[in-house]
């Protein structure tokens, strides 16, 4: 059975999910005619609206509704967004950060078995729980405002791009669980957690020094957003500049004259980090922990005999 602190942090990671879905169906959801109503009829009673319909009336010839146009000017009514908009979305990468952080720490609360064997099962529990919750989030968030869409006569295009960044979230979620679990196993002990801090210190700097200018493919959310959305974009080095030349047609309009001047080359130093990239970035930085924490934890069983 889980301990008490891991049941707590996984009814946190699926309860802020469904706060985040509940609040993107409230705040998207449709004017209510009988409240806009109420609130006409009583603008309508007011002298400023009375001026602002005169005011509108005497600009004739410009086809106005002044009824709507006094209306809009006079009254305080805010009206709700009727369509989903990018509110889907911007909710559910607050929920996948929320999940992703909670898996973290439902790993290292978790404590592994004794040994190497007992850490590579709670890994793979973990992993495997961590990924399932998460994908059955992402599938009934998508579905259940699909639903609401399709409810109130709204197009709420939930196809190939949102399952596929439901499947990558929760494989990130399962990533993170892994390496909460590994991360525990490092810092039981004081002095086992200095060493590992200067370790990880150690191999950042040479993956950085390695790497070479620039920092942005190796940085956590530039791979995280290429492994959800498929592809991140980040500014290159130097030698990664190209450069297009104007063309023909472009010089032909121009005209000379006061202001005008020629077209210049329009030159980049974008570079696309891919999936498969960002994939095996996060994949070796978490196998790298797994491994250190295997390490580490059959070192220790080595030594427990000895002591003895």
């Amino acid at each position: 059975m889980p301990p008490r602190a891991v049941v707590r942090l996984a009814l946190a990671l699926v309860l802020v999910p469904v706060v985040a879905w509940l609040v993107v169906a409230q705040t998207t959801r449709p004017v209510d005619p009988a409240s806009v109503m109420v609130d006409r009829a009583r603008v309508e009673a007011t002298p400023e609206y009375a001026e602002h319909r005169d005011a509108c009336a005497s600009l004739w010839g410009l086809g106005l509704d002044c009824d709507e146009v006094a209306y809009d000017l006079s009254t305080d009514f805010e009206e709700e967004p009727t369509e989903l908009g990018a509110s889907p979305w911007n909710a559910s990468a607050i929920a996948l950060v929320w999940m992703v952080g909670a898996s973290l720490l439902v790993g290292a609360a978790w404590p592994a078995g004794p040994g190497v064997r007992g850490l590579l099962r709670r890994t793979a529990l973990v992993a495997a729980a961590a990924w399932l919750v998460t994908a059955l989030m992402g599938v009934a968030w998508w579905w259940g405002l699909q639903r609401v869409a399709t409810a109130r006569g709204l197009d709420l295009v939930v196809g190939d791009q949102t399952w596929s960044f439901v499947r990558y979230a929760a494989l990130l979620a399962a990533l993170a669980a892994v390496a909460g679990a590994s991360v525990a196993v490092l810092f039981r002990g004081w002095l086992r957690g200095v060493l590992s801090v200067a370790l990880g210190a150690f191999a950042v700097g040479a993956v950085v020094l390695l790497a070479g200018p620039p920092v942005d493919p190796w940085l956590p959310h530039v791979n995280a957003e290429a492994f959800l959305f498929g592809e991140a974009v980040y500014a290159g080095p130097p030698e990664a500049e190209v450069c297009t030349e104007p063309s023909q047609v472009d010089q032909l309009w121009i005209v000379p004259g006061f202001g005008a001047h020629a077209p210049a080359a329009y030159c980049t130093r974008d570079v696309t980090l891919t999936t498969a990239r960002a994939a095996t970035h996060l994949g070796g930085a978490v196998g790298l922990l797994v491994l250190t924490a295997a390490v580490v934890t059959g070192a220790s069983g080595r030594q427990r005999p000895a002591r003895a």
